[in-house]
């Protein structure tokens, strides 16, 4: 990750100000956390439900969930915003990707998730490179296939033509992600698990965590870990993209 010295700005009285309100935001969020521990992340990889638990997303219909925010998010919209425009400004028109953080952020309310998990899963999948394609044909920001989006759009009311076009939108592609990580989220119940479901497919994981934890793919691992520090690294760059960019 590349993060943007303070020192390499002159320090106008604005940017001074804003700096001054970010460190009393976070030593406010330090105590916050060390006083309470509801909401934490949980990241160790627990086994999920039966096989017969996990849900067949074709005949499946979204499933009534009690899943807003209930902590703080830990990016702000304009960090979340910010950091975007840094990170797709080169290949992205500007008002989409403003259209792309508000989705972030609202979703991040409505289905429990932090925006900084979001970025860092949208790091690793795609490098904020809304219009990426894996050589297995996921698309866009966050790696969906498209017979994988045409599913989970099919429950939210969003149509995915044959090889998934509107998936380099990235709008359309945090949409179906986010809500394809809830699905997972209400099946594997910790974020290690719902990202190695995310990661291998969820069929995939439940086969392995039939296995012994030994015969489980090292990759797993090490993508759970990749994707839980670079959340926290995800904060650190958001306050840098946003101190930058106030005049």
């Amino acid at each position: 990750m590349l993060f943007l010295s303070i020192e390499s700005t002159p320090l106008t009285p604005r940017r001074r100000f804003a700096l001054a309100m970010l460190v009393v935001l976070g030593t406010v969020a330090v105590s916050t956390t060390e006083q309470s521990s509801e909401g934490a992340q949980d990241w160790s990889i627990h086994a999920p439900p039966t096989r017969a638990a996990i849900p067949h997303w074709a005949d499946t219909p979204p499933a009534p969930r009690d899943r807003l925010q209930k902590q703080p998010l830990d990016m702000s919209h304009r960090e979340v915003e910010a950091l975007l425009l840094q990170r797709m400004g080169r290949h992205e028109h500007a008002e989409k990707i403003r259209a792309t953080a508000t989705q972030i952020i609202r979703l991040c309310h409505l289905l429990g998730f932090q925006p900084s998990f979001i970025l860092a899963v949208i790091e690793h999948e795609s490098s904020f490179k809304s219009r990426a394609v894996s050589p297995a044909g996921a698309v866009g920001l966050m790696q969906l296939l498209p017979a994988t989006a045409r599913i989970v759009g099919s429950q939210i009311g969003i149509t995915v033509p044959h090889g998934g076009p509107n998936l380099k939108d990235p709008v359309v592609s945090v949409t179906l992600g986010m809500h394809y990580l809830a699905q997972l989220q209400d099946d594997f119940k910790t974020p290690a698990s719902t990202l190695a479901a995310y990661n291998l497919g969820p069929q995939r994981w439940v086969q392995f965590l039939e296995r012994p934890a030994r015969d489980r793919p090292r990759s797993v691992a090490k993508y759970v870990a990749l994707i839980e520090r670079t959340s926290k690294e995800m904060q650190q760059a958001g306050k840098m993209a946003y101190l930058k960019a106030i005049p």
